[in-house]
């Protein structure tokens, strides 16, 4: 910012810096010169490439663009025959943030595709809603004023047309229990942010709010990847705090982050029983009795 002031104040009076060839890239999605912005390879087909582009990116064209191969959108996860490779300057951050988006996207279907499977047979009032989609926003747009904290999923009563529920969605390479693939995971992060967005849901729709862990793996389809979602588990408030654990301050976005046992988490089949036992009922009731469990302490 101070940068900006000087190059302004340069500019109305017909000076500039001089150029320095080895200054930082400026980030696409930042705006800001970073010390690790580097030039980025993403794979997208044309709709997402102009959704990242248009929206995300602040009208900045890539600066490179591939030629057309067989292959799959990093971002929607489908497979096209024209994907191209496009390049932008990123830094760390938004570059991870970007390769998380498709990981939520899959996640997202295989929830509602186990929803479809396993729950609406035996429960037909229950209708589940996707009511916060992923998306590529503008670095700083989850902070913008009058910004509404969402979760992933509302679960329905149409019966009463009123909400039971919500499931808020988050994804790892790592399971929780059982025989899966991959690395087991030993312990269970939630920055704060996160839990500030379910917590506020809570007492904002007065319903009780789920948090589920998605496995989604990468596999390869060169010159390009895609996402398979292989394990699914879920949990509930009262349990987070009981298995907190600590906060930290989770590297390298420096934000802090809300540490759990993974015995807090369940397979899914018990879900089912769960609903079969008026469990979202009977979680709203210990709510209004006791209160929003606090699932994270500040210190």
């Amino acid at each position: 910012m101070s940068l900006d002031i000087i190059e302004d104040s340069l500019s109305n009076r017909g000076f500039s810096l001089a150029y320095d060839p080895y200054a930082p890239y400026t980030c696409a999605r930042h705006g800001q010169s970073r010390g690790d912005t580097a030039l980025q390879s993403l794979y997208l087909c044309e709709t997402c490439a102009s959704e990242f582009q248009n929206n995300a990116f602040r009208n900045i064209a890539p600066e490179y663009v591939g030629s057309p191969v067989r292959g799959y959108c990093l971002h929607c996860n489908r497979r096209f025959n024209d994907v191209q490779m496009r390049q932008w300057y990123l830094c760390g951050i938004c570059n991870r943030v970007i390769r998380s988006i498709g990981r939520s996207v899959v996640a997202d279907t295989y929830l509602e595709e186990w929803w479809e499977q396993e729950v609406q047979p035996h429960f037909p009032h229950l209708e589940l809603e996707l009511t916060d989609p992923p998306e590529l926003r503008s670095y700083g747009s989850h902070r913008a004023e009058g910004r509404q904290s969402e979760v992933d999923f509302i679960c329905t009563d149409i019966r009463r047309d009123e909400p039971l529920f919500g499931i808020e969605l988050k994804t790892g390479r790592g399971y929780i229990t059982g025989t899966s693939i991959g690395t087991k995971m030993t312990r269970f992060q939630l920055d704060h942010s996160d839990c500030d967005d379910i917590l506020t849901v809570v007492e904002r729709e007065d319903i009780p709010i789920y948090l589920a862990h998605a496995q989604v793996i990468d596999r390869a389809s060169p010159p390009t990847v895609y996402y398979v979602a292989v394990g699914l588990w879920w949990t509930d408030l009262f349990s987070m705090r009981h298995y907190y654990q600590q906060r930290r301050t989770r590297p390298p976005e420096n934000r802090p982050a809300a540490y759990y046992d993974t015995r807090m988490f369940n397979d899914m089949p018990t879900f089912v029983r769960h609903l079969r036992e008026n469990g979202p009922q009977n979680l709203k009731t210990n709510i209004d009795s006791e209160g929003i469990p606090a699932i994270y302490r500040q210190a």
